[in-house]
Parts: C-alpha cells; sequence; structure tokens
C-alpha cells in the first residue's frame, strides 16, 4: 500500500538506538467551535532510516507497542 507521508523518529529500543522512518495516512478533520478537530492516522511500514529497508514485523509491533502513542502525537504536532 502506498502511504502519503513519513516521518523519521530516533528511539531507544532494547539499549539500542534506532532511527526509523515511519510512512502514514493522515486524515484532519478541522471541526469547528463546538467540536475539536478529529484526526485519524493510518500508520504503514517502518523502515530503518539508514538503509531504507523494512523492519521486520515482529519488530513494527513491538515499536508499535511502544511508541504508537508518541508517533500519534509527532504526527499530530506536525499537520495541526
Amino acid at each position: 500500500m502506498y502511504y502519503g507521508n513519513e516521518h523519521t523518529f530516533e528511539l531507544e529500543y532494547r539499549g539500542f538506538n534506532i532511527e526509523v522512518s515511519v510512512e502514514y495516512d493522515i486524515a484532519i478533520d478541522r471541526g469547528n467551535q463546538f467540536n475539536p478537530p478529529e484526526v485519524d492516522i493510518d500508520f504503514g511500514d517502518i523502515f530503518v532510516a539508514r538503509t531504507l529497508k523494512p523492519i521486520s514485523q515482529r519488530l513494527k509491533k513491538a515499536l508499535m507497542a511502544q511508541y504508537v502513542e508518541y508517533f500519534d502525537e509527532t504526527v499530530q504536532e506536525e499537520h495541526l
């Protein structure tokens, strides 16, 4: 699947520092004075930033479990 955006993150996982690129799509409903904006983020593949090779599904699952809130907050700050 093609994702329209990507962001590079420097993460620490099990004592190692790793720089990864995370692909994502984002849909934003800007809201109005009565309703706050709604953001829907669909994260895609994760690549090692230096080599642009995809990480394993097992590592992706582990990183998403640990960092999904960080990814989400960073992407929202970038787009809102």
